[in-house]
């Protein structure tokens, strides 16, 4: 029944995922697991904006790292957007990561200075193991250390430095500090429908102002919105965010973000020409024809008099 249900609705998603979210509204989330989404009928979130939701975070106790969930319509005009992935370099650091910095012994205190776990010189890359890897979340390196560590590219896989990650730089502590503000993000099938994916990343901590929590969320976005397809509305594309922690969530208000994304309609207006408008033109440009059939001699012989001269000298 459950599924006949499914087939014959034109939208559905469960109580976890919604489509149409706005805010001020009297209207609750039904507590029902299944609910067709239409103008009509859909449910209307209430939707806190960055001041409402500092205040709110501040209940919370201890401080938490707070993940986003960012819900986006991955088909447009039947087509379905490729799954994407990329890195974002976040303003400030959001949590402690083990980083393997592999650099000339001469730059480790710089590295460790900038908060590297561990240093590795050029001509220690063998002992690179799968097991030693286990206990690092990022591999950085300097840009002399590189064609040493692509030895190690099988055994590293993902963990491989690459410098649009900014994980590899002529200066090993840009690449350490890169390493702690990155955050890896990919899209992932939605479980509550198949037309939509899921981006989630740690976002802000409980104690952030809500500054703080502004700059992350456009960064983020931003990488986010350079994958939306160009005839794609942001609004279409980008659903719904949500914040969450281990007991509770919050929908955002972003319609300040998105609307620095807004698409802009260009129309191109088209003059209509007569037939003896046309037949005008056409004898204009038979015309000039024999000019540019000139030009076009003088440009050839002036080259092979240069070519000439550049071969004698």
């Amino acid at each position: 029944m459950l599924q006949s249900f499914l087939r014959n609705s034109s939208k559905v998603c469960t109580r976890h995922l919604h489509y149409i979210v706005q805010r001020d509204t009297n209207k609750i989330v039904p507590k029902n697991h299944v609910f067709v989404i239409s103008e009509e009928t859909a449910p209307i979130l209430q939707c806190l904006n960055l001041k409402e939701c500092e205040e709110k975070l501040k209940d919370i106790q201890p401080v938490q790292l707070l993940n986003a969930t960012f819900v986006l319509d991955a088909v447009n005009e039947r087509k379905k957007l490729r799954k994407m992935r990329g890195v974002t370099t976040m303003p400030s650091k959001l949590r402690d990561i083990t980083i393997l910095a592999v650099c000339p012994e001469d730059t480790h205190p710089e590295a460790y200075e900038q908060g590297a776990t561990h240093c590795l010189a050029p001509e220690q890359i063998d002992q690179i193991t799968p097991t030693m890897l286990e206990q690092y979340e990022t591999v950085v390196c300097s840009t002399s250390a590189f064609p040493y560590l692509t030895k190690a590219a099988k055994v590293l896989r993902n963990k491989m430095p690459h410098e649009r990650k900014g994980t590899v730089s002529v200066n090993i502590g840009s690449a350490v500090r890169t390493g702690l503000q990155a955050i890896e993000w990919e899209m992932v099938q939605s479980s509550n429908h198949q037309d939509f994916y899921n981006v989630t990343v740690p976002i802000c901590k409980s104690n952030y102002p809500a500054t703080t929590i502004d700059d992350h969320l456009t960064v983020i976005l931003e990488d986010i919105m350079k994958h939306k397809p160009a005839k794609q509305n942001p609004e279409d594309f980008l659903s719904r965010v949500e914040l969450v922690w281990d007991k509770g969530s919050l929908h955002l208000d972003i319609r300040k973000q998105l609307s620095k994304h807004k698409v802009q309609e260009v129309t191109i207006l088209k003059k209509r020409y007569t037939r003896e408008e046309t037949r005008k033109s056409r004898a204009e440009a038979e015309a000039k024809q024999p000019l540019i059939d000139d030009e076009r001699e003088k440009l050839s012989r002036e080259l092979q008099d240069r070519w000439t001269r550049l071969q004698s000298s």
